[in-house]
């Protein structure tokens, strides 16, 4: 059964190329997020020059999706960038997960997730479990898609664009609440991931 996220969201008035910097207290009023997301899904790793770029998503048809303003955006992947390319109030984060969605039209929507670091703690599960599948080297791994992303969606909605070529517009979400990765997942995942992940 679909998911309706009602939690208090901000809406950014402004149109904009991505990332951006977000200032302020934003205004509220923004549409809620309806999950359709599968229990578990076998993601891929795709990888280039034995440099990891995106975790390719895995699914049926129809059974890994977001709703937006009556809009149906099915996952297509995940990828991570260090440090995070959207800030808050100028402050970059450790990481960005950006969980990439598309319609059969081709128009997309992003969640944006931060990620900090701290010294001596625990990585959120079940980011432990998917960087722990990365650095054994297997080629995918079977994961829960809507443990990856905060429960809590408060956050800010704007319309802006991929932010690598060729720019496309973007239905962007980019959630107030980060999460926690450890010092040595961090250094695993920096080494196994490109700078150059795209959207």
């Amino acid at each position: 059964m679909p998911r309706k996220i009602a939690a208090a969201r901000f809406v950014l008035s402004e149109h904009a190329s991505s990332p951006i910097d977000i200032k302020g207290e934003p205004h509220y009023n923004a549409p809620p997020i309806q999950f359709n997301y599968p229990t578990n899904l076998t993601v891929e790793f795709s990888a280039t020059n034995g440099v990891l770029t995106a975790f390719v998503a895995e699914a049926d048809q129809g059974t890994a999706s977001i709703g937006i303003n009556g809009k149906i955006y099915f996952l297509k992947q995940f990828h991570v960038h260090t440090p995070s390319e959207h800030t808050i109030n100028g402050e970059r984060f450790t990481m960005e997960w950006h969980f990439v969605h598309q319609t059969t039209e081709g128009e997309y929507a992003v969640i944006g997730l931060f990620m900090h670091h701290e010294s001596d703690v625990a990585t959120t599960a079940p980011y432990s479990s998917l960087i722990e599948a990365v650095d054994s080297g297997v080629a995918s791994c079977v994961l829960s898609p809507r443990a990856l992303i905060t429960k809590c969606l408060e956050g800010w909605h704007y319309q802006g664009t991929l932010t690598t070529v060729p720019f496309d517009p973007v239905y962007w979400v980019v959630v107030k609440e980060s999460v926690m990765v450890g010092e040595d997942d961090l250094r695993r995942l920096t080494k196994a991931f490109s700078q150059s992940s795209s959207n």
